[in-house]
């Protein structure tokens, strides 16, 4: 499925702009690497952006966004707040999946959701 949909896509983009690099018969794999490269960036960005990211995780995501495009820097995060808050009551984390129904006393400084 995923062969046939590059195809269509390499026909519409060689159909609306028939003078590209990329619409030239040979750069088939050219036009899907770029194509790739154009959609893990935009998810691996969505990715950092997750505030409850751990650090290991978001020094991996920018050295593989310098690796897919050298040029662009990634977003800087605002740095996460200190979570010091004791709540009342226990509610369920905000962030963690409802099935694995974990609950928690800690708050956020900044939005005041249950986090764990």
């Amino acid at each position: 499925m995923l062969d046939l949909a590059s195809i269509a896509a390499l026909v519409v983009f060689r159909c609306k702009f028939p003078m590209d690099v990329l619409s030239q018969p040979d750069n088939r794999q050219r036009f899907n690497i770029h194509v790739s490269r154009t959609v893990a960036f935009d998810q691996i960005q969505r990715r950092a952006a997750v505030p409850t990211l751990q650090e290991s995780v978001k020094l991996n995501i920018a050295t593989v966004l310098k690796a897919l495009l050298p040029a662009v820097e990634p977003i800087p995060q605002p740095p996460l707040a200190k979570v010091t808050q004791k709540a009342d009551k226990q509610k369920r984390c905000t962030y963690c999946p409802a099935k694995k129904d974990r609950k928690t006393k800690t708050v956020c400084n900044n939005c005041q959701r249950h986090i764990c």
